[in-house]
């Protein structure tokens, strides 16, 4: 199929479907090589889903996060030594959580992880997530061997940064976005794809196409939203061009029900992928006050998605842990965002066969 066709295609689909894909389009795409990267609950989510899938997913960046594991399933660990007391961290028992993942075969094999990339950014003030919970990532993934680039010296509050939208550098607030004269969107993707990529570009806001996400899960205790979104650029679009696949996960209150698609829009990643053929995949969270309990659209880093019946919320009050299934590839998040991926490489049979030997190989 041709390019314009290719575009005149998701194009009718748009309109036919009141704007929203109802499926993603197979597109040439070489799933192992993938890269991920998030803020604040984002950013553990961005790690944890590459010590899942370290056989495919070859670099995170990591904004306002920390160690992966770090609430070891409990709630109560999310708000003090993973967020504002990290000095207290049992960093012994995040250890051993990854440990165990790995001996019960949960996540793929830690020694994947070696050589892969991560991109480690803590502001100078942010007063949400303390900036030792970078360190803490940072030396946690050192003794897994990935190769680091770290960010510490910029004075920002708890925000993705930009070098032209948002708020001041220092400023604590919605939308979680700050211009600190950086552009973070740029300086990320270049470290993880090795240096090469070329500058940013204006991206084409035809080349954003809304996806229906209620494909990719079967219980609301997921809390996806109904809607996630595809940035596909113009060289990619006809499915003979092989490009790079990217997962970028939004914080607390930044989804689209939250924002609209201003984070999706303003953060950057959509100019740097179409200059450089990298279709960015933005799953969205959605909010629950109680049935899960996740009233801010956060990702999942702490369990809540572990809680499969009606009584079960009561967990989060007396402070049981939730187990270890939300870090594993079958919980329920990584499981529904890597579906998304597979559908997107479906065009490319390499990674088709490699999915199913995976999948032989865990049977």
């Amino acid at each position: 199929m041709g390019k314009s066709l290719m575009l005149f295609y998701l194009a009718t689909i748009l309109i036919v479907n009141a704007s929203v894909l109802q499926k993603l389009p197979a597109l040439n795409i070489d799933l192992v090589g993938t890269t991920v990267s998030g803020i604040s609950s984002g950013a553990y989510m961005s790690g944890q889903i590459h010590v899942a899938l370290s056989s495919f997913i070859k670099g995170s960046a990591i904004v306002a996060g920390g160690p992966v594991g770090c609430t070891r399933g409990y709630l109560m660990y999310s708000t003090t030594e993973c967020m504002a007391i990290p000095q207290d961290l049992n960093i012994k028992s995040v250890d051993e959580t990854i440990d165990k993942l790995n001996k019960d075969k949960k996540i793929d094999d830690i020694s994947n992880l070696k050589g892969a990339k991560s991109y480690i950014f803590a502001g100078l003030k942010d007063t949400i997530v303390f900036p030792l919970n970078g360190v803490h990532l940072q030396d946690q993934f050192n003794k897994l061997g990935l190769q680091l680039k770290t960010v510490y010296d910029i004075p920002a509050e708890h925000a993705y940064i930009t070098n032209s939208f948002g708020n001041v550098c220092d400023f604590k607030g919605s939308p979680y976005i700050n211009n600190c004269s950086y552009n973070q969107a740029y300086e990320t993707l270049n470290y993880l794809y090795g240096g090469q990529l070329k500058d940013s570009t204006k991206a084409i806001d035809q080349n954003l196409f809304e996806f229906n996400q209620q494909n990719y899960f079967s219980s609301f205790m997921t809390s996806l939203y109904s809607s996630g979104y595809v940035y596909i650029p113009t060289n990619c679009a006809d499915g003979k061009t092989k490009c790079r696949l990217h997962i970028n996960f939004h914080g607390c209150k930044q989804s689209v029900e939250v924002l609209g698609k201003n984070y999706i829009t303003m953060i950057g990643i959509n100019d740097v992928a179409e200059a450089n053929d990298i279709i960015v995949l933005y799953p969205q969270i959605v909010k629950s006050p109680i049935f899960p309990f996740n009233p801010e659209g956060c990702w999942d880093w702490w369990g809540y998605t572990e809680w499969n019946s009606m009584l079960a919320p009561t967990g989060y009050y007396n402070l049981n842990s939730a187990g270890l299934n939300f870090l594993s590839k079958d919980g329920l998040q990584i499981k529904s965002v890597w579906k998304m991926a597979q559908d997107l490489a479906a065009g490319n049979k390499a990674s088709q066969q490699l999915e199913y030997e995976q999948e032989q190989e865990q049977e």
